[in-house]
């Protein structure tokens, strides 16, 4: 979307924001430093960014349930009544908390995780990142038109978001871009994130709300049915760059695809072949020969005489065609039988019709 529109999203990272602290920390080198600048390191690692999202990647493949191995997770989580508010003021809960509908209430209460400090994640070996979790409920606006807003932003960075955002002239970008402005500035207020400029935006998505229904009057006493819709915006905010991408998996490339293609060409099979052994010509008959780099690999094979083969090939040659001869022969004697048939019919019909003229042309007929 943002090639069609000609929009260059461009990254406004200083380097002045960083405090250079050498002496903290003697054992870091200098590259490091200025790659950890640069957004290439990920953060608290000396791992780059491209191994981190490898490794998280790797989670998204599916398994089966049998198979799965769920590792231990320490953290402090508050308890919370489903049938209470999850901020402790009276009135009723949201209808849908019972249910796997993502709500408000549930979207907040993440935010109210308490992790142990340092805490690596058992399956990347990396450390989890501080997020922020935010959300703006009933806002009158459609959740289709929000949604390629926020598709729009996805993965990028903060300040980047914001940028391209301002640029788009529609309701929905402009509702989006107060809402990531009010979770950075929450980020940095609330969280005390020391560099909120460096973190992205690892989710945004819109969920349906409401439905308010109206009428409007039209000529001839005709009404119609309006909806306005009302959706809340849920932002995740991450701390470090996004992945590269935007898919689920990350797209192959010319090199990928190389090695797809050089892998199908090896598994080709060769049912039948022509070989020589002890200078002897031998048809052979090999279910598992694989071409490896233009290679045949010759496993066990049935060896037929080349002489044999061609002494039954010709008595099947023969036979097939006795069999046509027969069948040709049969036809044409049914094809005698036919005419002459269509003869004596023929010939009936004419002595019928003699027989009639001379009967019509006696005196006494008449």
């Amino acid at each position: 979307m943002l090639k069609q529109l000609g929009f260059l999203c461009m990254k406004m990272h200083s380097c002045l924001e960083y405090s250079l602290q050498l002496s903290a920390h003697p054992s870091i080198s200098l590259l490091q430093i200025s790659q950890r600048y640069r957004g290439t390191l990920y953060p608290g690692t000396n791992v780059s960014v491209e191994e981190a999202w490898k490794r998280r990647i790797q989670l998204r493949q599916p398994k089966l349930q049998c198979d799965e191995q769920v590792q231990p997770k320490l953290y402090y989580a508050p308890e919370w009544d489903l049938e209470k508010r999850h901020d402790g003021e009276e009135g009723e809960a949201h209808p849908m908390i019972g249910q796997d509908v993502m709500t408000p209430e549930k979207w907040n209460y993440y935010n109210k995780v308490v992790w142990p400090p340092n805490y690596v994640s058992p399956e990347t070996g990396l450390p989890l990142l501080r997020q922020v979790y935010y959300c703006r409920e009933s806002v009158h606006c459609s959740p289709k038109r929000m949604f390629m807003a926020c598709h729009l932003v996805w993965r990028l960075n903060i300040d980047e978001a914001l940028e391209q955002l301002k640029l788009q002239r529609k309701k929905a970008c402009m509702i989006l871009r107060q809402v990531l402005t009010e979770a950075k500035k929450k980020a940095s207020e609330e969280f005390h994130v020391e560099f909120p400029s460096d973190m992205h935006v690892a989710e945004a998505f819109p969920i349906q709300c409401q439905i308010v229904k109206g009428y409007r009057r039209h000529a001839r006493e005709r009404i119609t049915v309006t909806r306005y819709r009302y959706i809340n915006i849920f932002v995740r905010l991450e701390e470090g760059d996004g992945p590269p991408m935007k898919k689920r998996w990350e797209p192959k490339n010319g090199w990928d695809k190389m090695k797809d293609y050089y892998k199908y060409l090896r598994e080709r099979c060769i049912e039948y072949k022509i070989y020589c052994q002890n200078s002897k010509i031998v048809l052979g008959v090999d279910k598992e020969s694989k071409m490896v780099d233009g290679i045949v690999e010759e496993q066990k094979i049935d060896e037929i005489d080349i002489a044999e083969t061609s002494i039954s090939l010709e008595k099947e040659a023969n036979e097939r065609k006795q069999r046509i001869r027969e069948m040709r022969e049969r036809m044409q004697q049914e094809g005698k039988l036919l005419a002459f048939s269509r003869t004596l019919k023929t010939v009936q019909v004419i002595y019928i019709r003699i027989i009639d003229v001379q009967i019509y042309s006696r005196e006494d007929y008449w």
